[in-house]
């Protein structure tokens, strides 16, 4: 079974189960289109290839994604972030990455820790609206029950479909982690304290591939989780896993490395 980041880019394959396809390829799944004014905080990171995960500003020159968008990649002069635009591919600002820190307890067998900080050459030109940083919860926070979340990003539009060029945004209701560890329980993988969940129980909302790294947020628009990974995509039973922001060892982890 191949086993996926939910990237825009395969990472590692694994022989996982044979309930499935673990993706790390983040993309939206029964979405919509929305505006980049609206989500202000997402950014596009790309290569010479084009847009291969998410990420979310954190400050005037810090972004969040996740450790599998960047771990494989040996210099930050290889891939940039856009921000300020609906599409990934033209207008806003493109700014170079000055550094980049993965998570020290990073696993890139269980996707245990799937954070990253990069550190931008030029602060950005925050303006409130299409360019300006998401708050992050408070360590330790626990999200309500059946708290409606939203996940946006420029990932794959189905499982085997195709990317689109527009940002795309979709609600998926939090999943308790006794749940969602009832949901992977046969599949190998572990649900740990520093993973959150959210989907639809009967499937069709989801991130997908190319989503990886992005943001998912509450009703207050704090950030809540990064996304991470998942049995393929939008799947009845199986949420999408993020990476938890309010697990003490991640947000002092960020805490650490950019004062946010």
């Amino acid at each position: 079974i191949a086993q996926m980041l939910k990237c825009g880019f395969i990472v590692v394959f694994l022989v996982a189960s044979a309930l499935g396809e673990f993706s790390l390829d983040d993309r939206i799944v029964g979405g919509s289109s929305v505006n980049i004014e609206n989500f202000g905080w997402q950014v596009s990171l790309f290569d010479r290839m084009g847009h291969f995960c998410g990420g979310s500003i954190i400050s005037d020159e810090w972004v969040l994604t996740a450790a599998h968008c960047v771990f494989d990649l040996f210099s930050p002069k290889q891939y940039a972030v856009r921000v300020g635009s609906s599409l990934h591919n033209k207008g806003g600002f493109i700014h170079k990455i000055a550094k980049v820190y993965i998570h020290p307890d990073y696993d890139e067998v269980s996707y245990d820790n799937d954070v990253a900080v990069l550190k931008v050459e030029k602060r950005f030109r925050l303006n409130g609206k299409s360019v300006r940083t998401v708050k992050l919860v408070d360590e330790d926070h626990e999200v309500d029950d059946g708290a409606q979340l939203t996940v946006t990003g420029w990932g794959k539009l189905s499982e085997s479909g195709p990317n689109p060029v527009k940002l795309q945004g979709v609600k998926v209701p939090f999943v308790d982690h006794d749940t969602c560890s009832d949901s992977y329980v046969f599949t190998g993988k572990q649900i740990t304290d520093n993973m959150l969940c959210a989907g639809v129980k009967k499937g069709g909302k989801d991130s997908c591939q190319g989503d990886s790294g992005g943001p998912l947020v509450d009703a207050n628009k704090k950030l809540v989780g990064v996304v991470s990974w998942g049995n393929g995509c939008a799947r009845p039973n199986k949420p999408g896993v993020y990476a938890k922001v309010a697990a003490s060892g991640i947000r002092e982890f960020i805490r650490k490395k950019t004062g946010v």
